[in-house]
């Protein structure tokens, strides 16, 4: 029995002494639609090669370095799709960030305000003597 590199095909050979008529089975063990006794071709009395055969492909099927290239190609799938979803967001950030920067200058201008009343008060006082003095002067003018 011989495990290819990378882990696709694997290769048995049922009766190595017998090279001219050796069978050699070529199978696709990741998602083969047909059972693994199908492949095989072995006499009735032969059934302990059918359970050494089993348990030798259930310890390949779960062995960790299958494991790690399943996982491998998991991360290979999906890293692509979670870049783009981490630009986006960094995207998102920086324009909250910004929408953040002008909500707060905003509240900070109407709190300004609100301090800057006796500011507007001095203003209207100072207006209404200006136009007090403005009066003043028209009604001086429209004596002479």
């Amino acid at each position: 029995m011989h495990l290819m590199h990378g882990f696709r095909t694997l290769i048995l050979d049922l009766d190595p002494n017998q090279h001219d008529s050796a069978k050699t089975t070529i199978m696709r063990y990741k998602r083969s639609p047909v059972p693994i006794t199908q492949y095989l071709k072995i006499k009735k009395g032969d059934g302990l090669v059918t359970d050494k055969f089993t348990e030798s492909m259930y310890v390949l099927a779960n062995e960790p370095s299958v494991a790690l290239y399943r996982l491998q190609e998991h991360v290979r799938r999906s890293l692509p799709e979670l870049v783009q979803h981490k630009t986006d967001m960094q995207g998102w950030e920086e324009q909250s960030q910004g929408a953040i920067y002008t909500v707060e200058y905003a509240c900070s201008a109407v709190k300004s305000m609100t301090n800057s009343t006796l500011y507007f008060k001095s203003i209207e006082g100072l207006l209404r003597e200006t136009i007090g003095i403005k009066d003043q002067m028209n009604s001086s003018q429209g004596r002479r």
